[in-house]
């Protein structure tokens, strides 16, 4: 199957899989989930992510969460790396502990924040193992009806706050009796996709027709998250002042490490400021939808000074 990508860049949202190589129950008792717990929660305080939702599973753990500033692979790393180390030296085994690398996808629209929120809380009664989520001692579906929970230390205000889950008719709807689930979990309306039998929401089809929803239908109710997006003309036109390059120039794909940085920098405009998606950021670029996302994260990361010139550009005209 070929590499699945990882968007990782700042201030989006993601469902996160860590899965064990080959079904490995990496997470089947209650010392192991509790060492990771504990390794996740010290790594958490140091570094810029939030989290909203947890749910172990034996052989994987799926989170809900948002990447603020810092490198969500960055966070991954040294949560796994400290982990694996642990696990291999405990039960005295050697190699890979982990599926290749962590799965995650974009969540990038407010009419989807809910469902993969439910999803990751649903994991263990979609498996039968309980009956309502908040019977699940390791998922924090329990946190938000006011239960302990090792997980109690997650962003779960957070959640509620900006995103508006957690809500009497949420929690009716991830609390609610096993087989109820069709109410909102199905391929016609949440679509999966498989991934070495295992299923995951957030597929990359499913994103880009919300993405369309969002500059549409969901805009025409004011929200504070919800703004205006910049014209693509207004973008190349800024880009052409801050490069020198022409527009044909910096439309034209090119090896010159200088027009490489400022199609970086008007990817990242147009999927901040333009609220393009990344296939059609991709057709206007001439690239790969994966491209694309490689252009983002490379400017995120190593090129703060454009990115601040972009920034100071538009936030404003959000």
């Amino acid at each position: 199957m070929p590499r699945l990508s990882r968007p990782d860049y700042e201030n989006t949202y993601h469902h996160v899989i860590v899965r064990g190589v080959d079904g490995l129950p990496i997470f089947d008792t209650a010392a192991k989930k509790n060492k990771y717990i504990k390794i996740l929660r010290e790594a958490r305080e140091s570094h810029d992510i939030s989290i909203y939702a947890i749910c172990f599973v034996d052989s994987h753990v799926h989170f809900f969460l948002r990447r603020n500033k810092q490198s969500m692979g960055i966070f991954f790393r040294r949560v796994n790396g400290q982990y694996g180390t642990w696990y291999n030296k405990r039960f005295k085994r050697t190699g890979a502990l982990y599926d290749a690398r962590y799965y995650s996808t974009l969540v990038d629209a407010d009419a989807y924040f809910n469902a993969v929120w439910r999803y990751v809380h649903y994991q263990n009664v979609e498996a039968g193992l309980y009956e309502l989520a908040e019977e699940d001692p390791w998922s924090s579906a329990k946190i938000y009806l006011g239960h302990e929970s090792p997980l109690s230390w997650i962003d779960w205000e957070e959640a509620v706050q900006k995103l508006g889950v957690g809500t009497e008719e949420a929690l009716k709807k991830v609390l609610d009796a096993k087989g109820k689930e069709t109410e909102w979990y199905g391929k016609e309306n949440f679509p999966y996709e498989l991934y070495r039998g295992q299923k995951f929401l957030a597929g990359e089809a499913f994103i880009e027709k919300y993405m369309q929803i969002r500059k549409s239908e969901v805009r025409q109710q004011p929200r504070e998250r919800e703004e205006t997006p910049i014209s693509w003309e207004n973008l190349l036109k800024f880009a052409r002042k801050l490069s020198g390059f022409s527009v044909e120039k910096l439309l034209e794909p090119s090896k010159s490490p200088e027009r490489v940085r400022h199609r970086d920098g008007l990817a990242y405009a147009g999927r901040k400021y333009g609220h393009l998606t990344v296939s059609e950021l991709a057709d206007k670029l001439g690239v790969t939808s994966s491209t694309v996302s490689k252009m983002i994260q490379r400017l995120t990361d190593q090129d703060e000074t454009l990115k601040n010139k972009w920034d100071e550009r538009f936030e404003g005209e959000k």
